[in-house]
């Protein structure tokens, strides 16, 4: 084999191995490894669509599946009607989405509207990235999903765009696991 193609060869083994670290690093980590982490996320305050302050912790007690999406990021864009389908079917007292849009807020407006978007967005920053950052989505991936218990306790996360059974499997599996810790 020549030089040229030794180097190749090598570059390309690199590549792949450090994307390999890279994706086991993410795969890895349990969202709900750092109670301070889900704590955090509880004790932030993001403006809604109105620009009118939200508490996350006013849906501590319920179901809540915390969606971090962009008007830019086309697999949210794809993912966003499911949601909004998946919530039309549950009453908000049972299961609540919140999205947050990582977005200029008169842009995650329009797209709010545009796709009739019926469970609360809010509107995040820097700061809302580096705090999904530490609840598990260490690429800073979106769609970026988080799935809580009532009480607030990470179940699950999820990197990347959901499919709708997907959505409907993950909040199944949380409602199962609230009923079996309440016995």
């Amino acid at each position: 084999m020549n030089s040229r193609l030794q180097r190749v060869a090598l570059a390309a083994a690199a590549i792949i191995g450090v994307a390999a670290g890279i994706y086991a690093g993410i795969a890895r980590l349990a969202p709900d490894s750092t109670q301070a982490a889900t704590d955090a996320l509880y004790a932030v305050s993001l403006p809604d669509l109105d620009l009118r302050p939200q508490a996350l912790s006013q849906w501590k007690e319920q179901t809540l599946l915390v969606n971090f999406w962009a008007t830019w990021c086309v697999p949210c864009r794809e993912e966003i009607p499911a949601l909004v389908r998946i919530q039309s079917r549950y009453s908000p007292k049972s299961m609540r989405i919140v999205g947050i849009a990582l977005d200029n807020p008169d842009q995650a407006r329009a797209f709010a509207k545009d796709l009739g978007i019926n469970y609360p967005v809010l509107i995040g920053s820097l700061n809302t990235m580096d705090l999904t950052r530490s609840l598990g989505n260490r690429g800073g991936v979106l769609p970026y999903t988080l799935a809580l218990g009532p009480g607030g306790k990470v179940s699950k996360f999820h990197l990347g765009a959901l499919k709708e059974p997907e959505i409907e499997a993950l909040i199944a599996e949380i409602q199962a696991e609230a009923s079996g810790s309440e016995r």
